[in-house]
């Protein structure tokens, strides 16, 4: 249990990942950087933050419960603020007394069980670079004025929640947004047709990197918490960036109820590494500028509805290292290209598109596979050909056979003549005698 510390005069308190139980103390007035991280802490969190000095409060991987306090969101000097992985839960109040303007930089709230819409303090926080909401409850339609009131915002991760509605053109043209992960939502519409903040890579942007080499970073674990172990979701599974999340360009869009055409202006996000895409119901063809993303790493556009062929380009892309299209209504012959067989696990690439031919998968794009459509007219006419033909080839076969039969076998021969010599003179007798009746029987009349 931690003792009491606000009679001490401290500037800076790093006591992360030990096995400190109990509620957080009083702090120190004087104190700017606490870092309690990855301990067993229990309770809510300090209300008496007022007058503090704190810019960097760093709390996540802990047990603490309750809500979040207005005066810990409004606290003046505060810049980075990470309490995820913890068991927070409420609504984030709307501070309406609190100051016009905040300097927080940096918001971390993962995976808690916060809930409501999307919090409306946040307008204050216009320098705001890093937001990161995911894996909480939280609801209703993303608001347009994340473009207009966060205008720094570089990190915007949302997934896992219940939001809904489509994603507004100001959120997609935010010129430093260089990672949006919205996946597992309940997203519909469109796909905007141009996020542009996205041809942007991360040394162009800046803020993100920036964030990550500053006086207040340098020396926290929060720097590895997110640079060295942030987990990306693509392909059906977790893959770890280790070279930093400040060098990732990234939109994840999968499991949602997105529609419309794929986005033709593709092409545009020349710094893009990650596009997911995967569980929605996207239809149209992929775009040839798609061989344009020569940084993409990972491209997962499973489960959807794409038609038309592969593009050619996408064989261009040397630094692609993970591929999936499964599942969608792809036709023609998949690329060859040497960047393309190195893939691993090739035929779960391409499975469920029963019209894609070639290798890697046993399907061959040979001529004698092609189907021909015949008009309705013309099937009906080879049909009846084929009837007949096939009649009179069985008459001629089955006489032959017969014919054969009384040539080589004489007892057939003989039983037959027998057969047909009695027939002929029964039936000789009967109209013979019936014959006669009736001769007699006109003679009378």
């Amino acid at each position: 249990m931690l003792p009491t510390l606000g009679d001490l005069e401290l500037d800076t308190l790093d006591i992360s990942s030990n096995e400190l139980t109990g509620p957080i103390p009083t702090l120190p007035k004087t104190l700017s950087y606490l870092d309690l991280s990855q301990n067993n802490l229990s309770g809510r969190l300090p209300s008496d933050t007022e007058g503090l000095m704190l810019q960097q409060l760093l709390l996540f991987n802990n047990s603490l419960s309750g809500s979040i306090p207005c005066s810990l969101l409004q606290s003046q000097q505060l810049e980075i603020l990470d309490l995820s992985n913890n068991m927070l839960h409420g609504t984030l109040p709307n501070c309406p007394l609190g100051y016009r303007t905040s300097n927080i930089t940096t918001l971390n709230l993962n995976s808690n069980n916060l809930l409501g819409p999307f919090p409306m303090f946040l307008q204050r926080c216009r320098k705001l670079i890093l937001l990161d909401l995911a894996y909480n409850n939280f609801s209703g339609s993303l608001p347009a004025w994340i473009g207009s009131r966060l205008p720094q915002l570089a990190l915007l991760r949302l997934r896992s929640n219940k939001f809904y509605g489509g994603i507004h053109g100001k959120l997609s043209r935010m010129k430093g947004l260089q990672y949006l992960d919205i996946a597992c939502n309940n997203i519909s519409g469109n796909i905007p047709e141009s996020f542009t903040a996205l041809t942007l890579g991360p040394n162009a942007s800046g803020a993100l990197l920036n964030l990550f080499h500053s006086r207040f970073v340098a020396y926290a674990i929060f720097y590895n918490y997110y640079s060295d172990s942030l987990l990306v979701d693509t392909k059906g599974q977790h893959i770890e960036y280790t070279s930093g999340i400040a060098y990732m360009v990234n939109i994840d869009l999968s499991c949602n109820g997105l529609t419309g055409q794929f986005p033709s202006e593709i092409g545009m996000l020349v710094a893009l590494k990650n596009l997911n895409l995967s569980w929605n119901s996207v239809s149209g063809i992929m775009p040839q500028s798609i061989g344009e993303l020569r940084a993409l790493e990972s491209c997962d556009l499973s489960h959807n509805e794409l038609s038309g062929e592969i593009p050619a380009s996408l064989s261009a892309l040397t630094s692609l290292s993970r591929l999936n299209l499964s599942y969608n209504n792809l036709t023609g012959t998949i690329p060859s290209g040497n960047k393309l067989r190195t893939l691993d696990d090739q035929a779960s690439i391409y499975i469920g598109n029963p019209g894609l031919c070639g290798p890697p998968l046993t399907r061959s794009c040979s001529g004698t596979d092609k189907t021909i459509l015949v008009p309705k007219e013309h099937e009906s006419m080879s049909d009846m050909v084929s009837f007949y033909l096939s009649t009179c080839v069985g008459f001629v076969v089955g006489l032959w056979i017969v014919f054969c039969g009384f040539l080589f076998k004489r007892k057939w021969r003989v039983a037959c003549f027998s057969f047909s010599d009695h027939f002929y003179d029964g039936v000789y007798v009967e109209v013979g005698v019936g014959w006669a009746s009736l001769a007699r029987k006109t003679r009378r009349g």
